[in-house]
């Protein structure tokens, strides 16, 4: 074997230890924070806490809070939020959180606010000694680019907004969800939805989905207006002028108001169970039972 041979050899067995030194590598966690002590933002609405929480670690992505200047104690506080692939900022309200890579809060001195996230890039602000400057982020709203969890049901949109002057939280479409369903007669199932936007009420809260509504499974296709959405009571209210649920085999409910089981696709109106699946087409549930109030 020639000199030149034997370096190559050497090369080829060296980086055959990396690949398999890389390859052993593990994949980060991101469904904790990487920093014991992670960057937090909070806003008060009343008795409710809106929380933002930078997942990555210190020595990727952003985090900056321009405190009030001394000569104005009551001006808001601004800051922004920027986590790098594969992290993202986590947003928590009521029993929602959404994530997304990019967050900018304003907090007023009596600690209520506003707050955006969505995807997008962020420009680092120059040093200035005289003021702080945030970041310049520059939005880019794409669909599924913001991921909003609630219990099972995991829903994608591409932007959220919150403002104190309403509580209301926005999360703009176009919507796409889905959640696995109870097995109905052995056969798994999910339940796949859409719609044109989701408004979190801080207040009550509630999660509505507004627009276009529609609720898909195997067995069952529902469409509304307008859907109460409840994971944690396996429970959507769809309402609309009508709201309806068509069955695979064509039966068909239909009302003002429904109440959709999102566990079995039962349909119930006034608490009694009238649009259980039907056994002739293989989706019926194995016990329709009516939903809890």
């Amino acid at each position: 074997m020639t000199g030149r041979q034997a370096f190559k050899a050497s090369l080829l067995l060296l980086l055959a230890g990396l690949a398999v030194s890389v390859s052993a590598q593990t994949a980060p966690d991101t469904s904790k924070p990487a920093e014991e002590f992670p960057t937090t933002i909070t806003v008060h609405r009343k008795d409710k806490t809106i929380t933002a929480i930078r997942y990555g670690p210190n020595d990727a992505g952003l985090a900056v809070i321009c405190a009030p200047p001394d000569s104005d104690p009551n001006a808001p506080t601004r800051s922004l939020l920027y986590d790098a692939p594969p992290y993202l900022v986590h947003v928590t309200i009521s029993d929602n959180t959404i994530l997304a890579p990019i967050a900018t809060v304003l907090k007023q001195a009596n600690g209520d606010g506003h707050l955006e996230a969505y995807k997008g890039t962020v420009k680092d602000a120059p040093d200035n000694p005289d003021a702080c400057v945030l970041p310049t982020p520059t939005p880019d709203l794409q669909p599924a680019s913001v991921q909003v969890l609630q219990g099972k049901t995991n829903l994608t949109g591409s932007k959220l907004t919150y403002d104190e002057s309403d509580g209301l939280a926005v999360v703009d479409g176009p919507i796409v969800f889905n959640r696995p369903q109870a097995p109905v007669n052995g056969v798994p199932d999910t339940l796949n939805g859409t719609s044109d936007r989701i408004t979190i009420n801080v207040d009550q809260s509630q999660t509505t989905l507004d627009g276009n509504v529609t609720l898909a499974s195997r067995c069952r296709t529902s469409k509304a207006k307008r859907v109460l959405y409840d994971d944690k009571k396996n429970r959507a209210v769809l309402f609309g002028d009508p709201a309806s649920s068509v069955e695979k085999n064509g039966n068909r409910v239909q009302g003002s108001e429904l109440t959709y089981n999102l566990d079995t696709n039962d349909i119930s109106i006034n608490g009694a169970v009238t649009g259980s699946l039907n056994d002739t087409d293989g989706c019926a549930a194995a016990t329709p039972t009516p939903l809890s109030p």
